[in-house]
């Protein structure tokens, strides 16, 4: 909000810097997009095996699983400020 100061300018009050505050303290992340790759083969309890070990590597390393699609994983995990 926004009010007329002693000298005549507009200032900001309160409510601002309030704002500017919370967004400070907002979680962050990033993103990681991983593309899906299913390599030729029938062994698909291999294909299973390979692609848990590779997304609990991600996870140990603080990635999350977000959503998939258009062969496209997506993982996130938060930023530290």
């Amino acid at each position: 909000m926004r009010k007329l100061g002693k000298s005549g300018k507009i200032t900001e009050t309160g409510i601002i810097r309030t704002c500017t505050k919370e967004a400070a303290g907002m979680k962050k992340y990033e993103y990681k997009m991983v593309e899906v790759q299913v390599k030729l083969g029938f062994d698909w309890k291999k294909k299973i095996r390979e692609a848990e070990a590779r997304w609990n590597e991600l996870g140990q390393e603080g990635w999350q699983f977000c959503m998939h699609g258009d062969g496209v994983i997506v993982f996130m995990r938060e930023i530290e400020a």
